[in-house]
């Protein structure tokens, strides 16, 4: 992976360097890129680094690179990144040519980056010939961006030092550096319209491509000026041949805009607004939006006629506007445009802010809804946030939706368009969203937000056009780190459970440790869940404590439950007699006897227990033997016929402190037995799970599960820096080779219970014979 930082005034940067490989056949996980260098991504330094990754990823298609802000100087301008295959030869390019820095550009620190199979960076020499006219020279920042066939470059600001450049009939000449456009059919020339005399006529712009060889002429001959013409200062100019060296031009065309300014709070501005038609022969330049009256107010639709030059079929509009008046910013919902002189429609949906800082102006690039019509496809949503009682706090931030269904994909959706939603534990608020396209049956539904505490709930999301409708449940707590959060529609409503535990009436049964459950249904799980109330005192000996789990999937008949502790506190041993889960609505509930100790110094040492529903595990009792080191409540009585005996492997990742100390556990389920509750034999607390290492366990006489489902692997936060970045984990049936891969790539923590399930990469399984 070769990293080349631009070479422009402050580009390089002092934080940690993060990319993500991504091909079409997976990706490598976010890795840090170390160097050997005391201080890499110099400006105009080229970086060299290592990345080994599991797999192939087959052909990449694209780079996720991003930093963590940190460190003196973090803002960075990265120019490109070449990545080469090592197995193969072949290399990818990655452009980005822009800032990754929360003050500069977007403010994204974070960018996703299209591959490239050919070298995508040309240079450009320009000759800018300022005309021989009184008061034509100027002393603004004078500014170019190339166009062609291909792609465009950014905007390049042409300056000579020590030089004063445009001045009354001089030609000045640039090389500038960017995309490789092909076929050049278009420039933006323009300037800030700042210093004593911003006024500048332009005679013309003589552009070549050194990787082409094309040379093309765009004359100008015009003012480029707030008091002159149109009192224009940004022009798009044609090259006065074509490519094919045919003449351009075109007559005017009539055009009616409807502009739809949005019905959230705030959403009306007193700025000036302007529209750039751009399509397959050109663009209009910019032309401003006027009519009689106030316009652009909160929740109005606003008509207008243009003429503009013929561009041909629209690919898509520049909205802006210069950030005057005393409330400029504005949210804009669509805009709608008709050619009078053909009939044809553009739907152009928006659904964003448009916010200047400090008087700046501000703008959205659009791209025409497939379609064409305004109403094609189109419905209003309503979207029902519940959030769960367990979250514990009022929470206030922006909360954004991506809804998929047979239809289609929705695209992603702010919430009162994008302003700080306030959401209550137990309450549930309701948002539209208008001209949302048509997903038809939900399936699935990310979310997003901004909170600086953790969420979970319910989200409902109606089609109130067509009655279609999606229930999705978020059972942990989402932490802002962890979105978009990808949640699966549920078949049934969810439901809130009431969990009674029983603790031992021995001497020393009570903990002060943090307990927490998992619900085990016969198809599906839910947890780990904290058993938490504001009661100081709970698990004492004897005592019977009571919990609500709301806002959770259905899961029909409980078979099991897990539960454990994380062996703080005085006293963290625990005697737990049982425990009773209730779902509140149709009072169905099941009772998991235990009996036994969860402390590391008695009974076989474990914090945490599988336990059956009471029928299953008095059966279960009579079979039952620890030799293998399985949870005494598992199943085992209805293992099928195959041989015992498992091979386990797990990578931790390579990124810092990555390793852990801290007690590991893991439990495998099978299609219809699970092996309960393993713990890995414990080697050095150093290397047991150390950064970048791979541990592999056997278990002889583990019984034949059948194919694996899911893997639920955990740890029981000891140690000074308990938590572990798992890589993957590879499990392998010794006899016939079987073998289940189980991706994880992330943190196993606090924030997450100390647990997560991972289910197997459907291709791995590499044969099954018993």
């Amino acid at each position: 992976v070769v990293v080349h930082t631009s070479d422009e005034k402050g580009a390089g940067t002092d934080s940690r360097v993060f990319v993500d490989l991504i091909g079409d056949a997976g990706s490598s996980g976010a890795q840090q890129l170390v160097s050997s260098k005391k201080n890499p991504f110099e400006r105009g330094d080229e970086d060299e680094f290592v990345l080994q990754v599991p797999a192939s990823l087959g052909n990449l298609t694209h780079l996720r690179v991003c930093h963590d802000g940190k460190g003196f100087g973090a803002g960075w301008h990265l120019d490109y990144i070449a990545v080469t295959d090592v197995a193969d030869q072949q290399v990818y390019y990655f452009l980005c040519q822009r800032w990754l820095d929360k003050s500069k550009d977007d403010g994204k620190t974070e960018r996703t980056l299209a591959a490239s199979r050919h070298f995508p960076i040309a240079e450009y020499d320009v000759s800018v010939a300022t005309s021989d006219v009184r008061g034509s020279g100027t002393d603004a920042n004078v500014f170019i961006e190339i166009h062609g066939e291909e792609s465009a470059t950014r905007r390049f600001v042409l300056e000579t030092p020590a030089k004063n450049d445009f001045e009354r009939g001089a030609t000045d000449k640039f090389v500038v550096r960017g995309r490789n456009v092909g076929i050049m059919t278009k420039v933006v020339v323009g300037h800030d319209n700042k210093g004593l005399g911003p006024a500048w006529h332009l005679h013309r712009v003589d552009v070549t491509n050194r990787s082409t060889g094309q040379v093309a002429g765009f004359v100008a001959d015009r003012w480029f000026s707030k008091s002159h013409d149109d009192k224009q200062i940004v022009r798009e100019l044609m090259p006065t041949e074509s490519a094919h060296g045919e003449p351009t031009g075109g007559a005017s065309v009539p055009w009616r805009a409807v502009v739809v300014t949005g019905d959230v709070r705030g959403a009306g501005t007193d700025a000036d607004v302007f529209l750039d038609l751009r399509g397959a022969k050109g663009t209009s330049g910019p032309m401003m939006l006027e009519a009689a009256g106030d316009v652009f107010e909160r929740g109005q639709r606003d008509a207008f006629r243009l003429r503009a030059p013929d561009v041909g079929p629209l690919r898509e509009i520049e909205v802006s506007h210069n950030g005057k008046g005393r409330g400029p910013d504005w949210y804009l919902d669509s805009i709608e445009l008709t050619d009078e002189s053909s009939g044809r429609n553009y739907l152009f949906l928006a659904q964003r802010w448009l916010k200047s800082s400090k008087g700046t102006s501000a703008s959205a690039t659009l791209r025409p809804e497939e379609g064409g019509g305004a109403a094609h496809g189109r419905s209003r949503y309503r979207v029902e946030v519940t959030t769960a009682w367990r979250v514990g706090r009022d929470l206030k931030g922006p909360v954004a939706v991506r809804a998929s269904g047979t239809g289609g994909d929705s695209g992603e959706r702010n919430l009162d368009g994008g302003a700080a939603v306030h959401l209550r534990p137990g309450a549930t608020d309701a948002f539209h969203l208008d001209r949302m396209p048509d997903v038809g049956q939900m399936s699935t539904l990310e979310v997003r937000h901004g909170f600086k505490a953790a969420w979970c709930g319910v989200v409902r999301v109606v089609n109130e056009d067509t009655g279609a409708q999606g229930v999705f449940v978020q059972e942990g707590m989402l932490g802002m780190r962890d979105c978009p959060a990808r949640l699966q529609a549920e078949g049934r409503d969810p439901c809130d459970y009431q969990v009674e535990v029983k603790t031992s009436n021995l001497r020393g049964a009570g903990t002060d440790s943090s307990v927490s459950i998992t619900l085990h249904g016969a198809s599906r799980a839910t947890g780990p869940h904290p058993l938490e109330t504001r009661s100081k005192n709970t698990f004492e000996r004897g005592s019977l404590d009571r919990f609500t789990l709301d806002a959770l999937p259905h899961l029909g008949d409980l078979t099991k439950i897990t539960i454990g502790h994380d062996g703080k506190g005085f006293g963290a041993g625990w005697h737990l007699e049982g425990v009773k889960v209730a779902r509140v609505a149709g009072g169905d509930s099941w009772y998991f006897p235990c009996r036994r100790w969860l402390d590391k110094g008695e009974d076989e040492g474990r914090t945490t227990r599988v336990l059956l529903v009471e029928d299953t595990a008095r059966r279960a009792s009579n079979t039952d033997s620890e030799k293998d080191h399985l949870e005494g409540m598992a199943v085992r009585s209805r293992a099928p016929v195959g041989h015992t005996g498992y091979r386990i492997t797990f990578w931790t990742s390579n990124v810092w402190l990555a390793g852990t100390s801290a007690q590991v556990f893991f439990e495998l389920v099978g299609e219809s037995i699970s092996s309960g509750v393993l713990i890995p034999a414990q080697g050095k607390p150093d290397d047991q799970f150390a950064r970048g290492t791979a541990r592999m366990f056997i278990y002889p006489r583990l019984p034949y599960l059948g194919d694996i489902k899911e893997l639920r692997v955990g740890l029981d936060g000891s140690g000074v820096f308990p938590g572990w970045h798992l890589r993957v984990v590879e499990v392998e049936h010794i006899k016939s080779g079987a073998t289940w891969r189980f991706h994880c790539h992330g943190w196993i923590d606090k924030r997450g219970g100390w647990q997560r399930v991972l289910y197997p990469e459907e291709s791995v399984l590499l044969s099954h014979t018993v």
